[in-house]
C-alpha cells in the first residue's frame, strides 16, 4: 500500500495521512510503529537492502577474475530490486531530497553507506589477497573513491528522471572503473 503510493506519487508528495488511510489504520498508529513517514520507507526497504546484500556478499566470496569485472559485478548487485525503475522511492535517498531531516530516513542512508562501504572494503581485501588487486594502495582511500563513484551514478540516474536508461548509467561507471583500474593496476 505504502510502496504503491510512494512509487505513483513519489515519496516527497505522499502523506503519512494518504499512507494512514490506504492502510486502513490511524496516523497516529503509524507513528507508533514506524515513528514517521522515513521509518515507514525503511521498513519497505529493509528486504530490498538485504537482498542486495545478499547478491553482494555471493559475489565478495567468488569474485570475477579481473578486479575491474569484480567491482563492475558488486556494483550491479547494488540494484535496486530488478530494475532500478522504482524512481519515486529510490530518489527520497537523493542528497538533494527534501526529507533530509527525517531522522529515520537519515538512518537508513547512513546504514546503506555503512553496508556498501563494509562490501568494498572486504571485496578489495578479497582482491588483495588473490593477488588482483595491488596491496601498496590505501583500501579505505580506494573505497572511498569506488563509494563517491556509486553514489555520483545513482544520482545522475535519479536526476534524469527516466531520461538516462540504466543500462546507460553502467556503461558510464563501468567506463570509468575501468579507468580507475587501469591506474591502479599498473
Amino acid at each position: 500500500m505504502a510502496d504503491t503510493l510512494i512509487r505513483q506519487n513519489g515519496y516527497g508528495q505522499t502523506t503519512i495521512e494518504e499512507i494512514a488511510t490506504s492502510a486502513d489504520v490511524s496516523v497516529g498508529t503509524l507513528y507508533s510503529y514506524f515513528g514517521s513517514k522515513g521509518g515507514v520507507l525503511g521498513a519497505l526497504m529493509l528486504p530490498i537492502v538485504d537482498q542486495m546484500e545478499r547478491r553482494a556478499a555471493k559475489i565478495i566470496d567468488n569474485p570475477p577474475e579481473r578486479g575491474v569485472d569484480a567491482m563492475a559485478a558488486i556494483f550491479e548487485a547494488y540494484r535496486f530490486n530488478d530494475d532500478w525503475k522504482s524512481l519515486n522511492i529510490l530518489a527520497a535517498f537523493a542528497h538533494d531530497s527534501a526529507d533530509r531531516g527525517d531522522a529515520a530516513l537519515e538512518d537508513i542512508r547512513k546504514a546503506f553507506e555503512r553496508v556498501k562501504k563494509r562490501q568494498l572494503r572486504e571485496l578489495l581485501d578479497r582482491l588483495v589477497d588473490q593477488g588482483k588487486f595491488p596491496p601498496t594502495l590505501d583500501l579505505d582511500d580506494v573505497v572511498a573513491l569506488l563509494y563517491m563513484l556509486l553514489i555520483s551514478h545513482f544520482e545522475d540516474y535519479l536526476a534524469a528522471r527516466g531520461a538516462m536508461p540504466y543500462e546507460e548509467m553502467m556503461v558510464n561507471m563501468q567506463r570509468r572503473l575501468r579507468v580507475m583500474f587501469e591506474y591502479w593496476e599498473t
